[in-house]
């Protein structure tokens, strides 16, 4: 049977080449190829076509399109290292949004259904100031039932962003984390482009987490992005417009995690800051950096300590993700999804409201044997 050969866009190659992380993997030849394709020298075949499109992680449908597509990441924000701005997101970022968005929107149809009522916090205080900073800081805590020593009830850090996790659900919004492109081991996601993004909406807002980042970094994140839920409503991506509005969210985030007052009265001038300061992050469940920054803020320490912490810092990070490994599959299943999502597509399924199908794409599993065993350790 002859070859058949596709008249691709080369508007869409090109698409698909800036939309991919995978491009430099390809060979001469399949680099040469795609050349060809491009000046439309030559056309490629189904075959090679269909390889093509696993190699750069891009779905075949995408390249028999007549034109680019365009990336629908509507009501998103990020947070990256050190706020830095996002020009254009990778396809393993652009995945996880639509993955995300997917289960958004479904939890947003499921408590329309049940008439439930919009979370009354969204847009609470919409480009409210630094100002409005002690009474944003004082809401987060009734909404979240927040005490200042929260951190004395958590043994660890795992500990700490579990239960921030769970008082943050309780008030309505998804809670997701991930390390990986859904199920694709092969496909990490990458720390140096986000830590966190959130989708917004006023019935169901939800959070992702990159697992990938440390611990610390992990429970910041979550309170920075449930920040942005009371004084923001539906920025794309972090740019030079909003950059105000995140210093604004670091602030309010460190107030709730290290307030002032607390952190001021803990200093004694210590004889080894950097020891001190070492050992009190670990009790207030936040990073040395973060309280670094603080004490740096207050006057407390000098720009040449801070450096130093800095750099500890630093190579710690790098340590643990050069250590970084995965756990128990369906330990690790649980964990990353919103207990309360998960909890909604199995009794909607056990109720027969959808099909078992759709709940198996909702929650990212194959097969009823992983359907049932998470439904197992939910009812737990």
């Amino acid at each position: 049977m002859p070859s058949v050969n596709i008249d691709i866009n080369p508007l869409v190659l090109e698409w698909a080449i800036n939309n991919s992380n995978y491009t430099s993997k390809l060979t001469s030849s399949e680099y040469d190829n795609l050349q060809k394709w491009l000046s439309k020298e030559k056309l490629p075949t189904l075959n090679q076509l269909e390889k093509f499109s696993k190699r750069i992680n891009i779905p075949f449908g995408y390249l028999l399109l007549k034109s680019p597509p365009e990336d629908g990441l509507i009501k998103t924000d990020y947070r990256t290292i050190n706020s830095a701005v996002m020009n254009k997101p990778s396809r393993d970022l652009v995945d996880t949004i639509n993955d995300m968005q997917q289960k958004m929107l479904w939890m947003r149809e499921y408590r329309i259904a049940i008439n439930a009522e919009a979370l009354p916090f969204i847009g609470m205080f919409k480009g409210s100031s630094l100002n409005k900073m002690p009474e944003v800081v004082k809401e987060i805590r009734k909404i979240l039932d927040l005490p200042i020593d929260w951190y004395n009830k958590c043994s660890d850090y795992d500990s700490a962003f579990n239960l921030l996790k769970t008082k943050i659900e309780d008030a309505g919004v998804l809670v997701m984390k991930n390390g990986v492109v859904i199920n694709n081991t092969h496909r990490p996601l990458d720390i140096t482009e986000f830590r966190a993004f959130l989708l917004f909406d006023e019935f169901a807002p939800l959070i992702f987490i990159n697992n990938k980042d440390s611990a610390a970094a992990k429970i910041f994140s979550l309170i920075h992005e449930f920040t942005h839920l009371l004084i923001s409503t539906d920025d794309n991506v972090i740019t030079e417009d909003n950059t105000d509005n995140e210093i604004i969210c670091n602030k309010i985030t460190s107030e709730v995690l290290m307030p002032e007052k607390l952190i001021l009265e803990l200093w004694q001038n210590p004889a080894d800051q950097i020891d001190f300061i070492e050992r009190q992050s670990k009790k207030l469940k936040v990073s040395a950096l973060a309280l670094a920054k603080r004490y740096f803020d207050m006057e407390r320490i000098d720009y040449p300590t801070y450096q130093k912490i800095y750099a500890i810092s630093m190579e710690n990070f790098k340590r643990k993700l050069d250590g970084d490994s995965g756990g128990s599959y369906y330990i690790t299943k649980k964990s990353n999804l919103s207990k309360t999502f998960a909890k909604a597509v199995i009794n909607s399924t056990l109720e027969g409201q959808i099909l078992h199908d759709d709940a198996f794409k909702l929650l990212n599993v194959s097969h009823g044997g992983a359907f049932n065993a998470l439904m197992e350790m939910y009812n737990d």
